[in-house]
């Protein structure tokens, strides 16, 4: 099994739970995407996936199991868990950040992740900003791991 799966610009709306239970998969890439929550029975965690990738999805919230890969090591060293520019989650964020906000606009639910969700978590000195990327995504690092956007300007066909 490859270390990355893609299904970035994908028209998918729902995600299967077993797609985050496939060991040897490091990075998950889910962005831009119609998806607007992950699975909420993931079971069996795969315990070598270490980044999910959301940018660009209506995502809002986190549910518990995301909680079990908050502080796993990279093998690829890259800094955070979940990359979520561009989503629900993040703007909900950058309100509380803010203060403009006090809590996530999703409806609160117990089977949230723990350490996602705590509002007082979201404030500059809080532990969200350790595991979550808000910033837009870039190339090889926070979005596709293969930078397409250069390969097809380095090689365009002229006529």
């Amino acid at each position: 099994m490859p270390p990355y799966f893609s299904l970035i610009g994908n028209p998918i709306s729902e995600l299967p739970p077993e797609i985050f239970e496939i060991e040897g998969l490091t990075d998950l890439g889910i962005g831009d995407t119609n998806i607007r929550e992950l699975p909420h029975n993931v079971t069996q965690l795969s315990l070598t996936l270490t980044s999910i990738y959301v940018e660009g999805t209506s995502i809002s919230y986190f549910w518990s199991w995301t909680d079990e890969i908050l502080g796993r090591v990279s093998i690829r060293d890259i800094p955070r868990v979940i990359y979520a520019g561009h989503t629900v989650y993040c703007g909900d964020l950058e309100k509380i950040l803010t203060k403009s906000a006090n809590s996530f606009s999703a409806v609160a639910n117990p089977d949230f992740s723990s350490r996602l969700m705590n509002p007082p978590e979201a404030g500059l000195e809080g532990n969200i900003w350790s595991f979550v990327d808000c910033n837009p995504a870039v190339s090889g690092l926070s979005g596709p791991l293969y930078p397409l956007a250069a390969e097809d300007n380095q090689n365009v066909l002229h006529s």
